[in-house]
C-alpha cells in the first residue's frame, strides 16, 4: 500500500531476499508469519480466528492480490512451505484457493494477477 516501498523491494530484489531468508531451516514459519505474509499480499482478510483458537480460513472472502511479488516469490513457493507444520502449508493452500474460488466476486481479476505473474508456468518448471 506504499507504492514508493514497493518499488524500493522490487528494484532491490527484497522479495526474492525473503524467500531465501524463509527457505532456510532455521526460518519461523508459523500461522503468524503467513497471516503477516498474507495481508501484505491481499486487500482484505483471508483469515479469522475461531473461539477454539484455530485459525480458520474465510472462505467467503472478497479479498483481492494486491502485491503479485509476495505471491510469486513467497506464498508461491514451495520449497519455503514445504518445511512448515502441515497445518501452514494446507492453510496458505486454502487462502490461495479462495482468491480463485469461482464463486469469488473478483475472480477474473485475481485470476489475472496469478496469470500475469506466471505463477502456472512456475510451478510446471519446478
Amino acid at each position: 500500500s506504499h507504492p514508493p516501498l514497493l518499488c524500493e523491494m522490487v528494484s532491490l530484489h527484497g522479495y526474492e531476499m525473503l524467500a531465501l531468508v524463509l527457505r532456510s531451516n532455521a526460518a519461523v514459519k508459523s500461522i503468524n508469519v503467513l497471516r503477516v505474509l498474507l495481508n501484505g499480499t491481499v486487500d482484505g482478510s483471508l483469515l479469522v480466528d475461531s473461539p477454539d483458537s484455530k485459525v480458520r480460513v474465510k472462505t467467503s472472502s472478497t479479498a483481492v492480490v494486491k502485491n503479485m511479488h509476495i505471491l510469486k516469490h513467497i506464498l508461491m513457493d514451495w520449497k519455503i512451505w514445504q518445511c512448515a507444520p502441515l497445518r501452514v502449508w494446507e492453510v496458505c493452500c486454502e487462502c490461495l484457493e479462495t482468491l480463485v474460488r469461482p464463486s469469488h466476486p473478483n475472480y477474473a481479476y485475481n485470476i489475472q494477477q496469478f496469470t500475469t505473474c506466471k505463477i502456472a508456468k512456475d510451478i510446471l518448471n519446478y
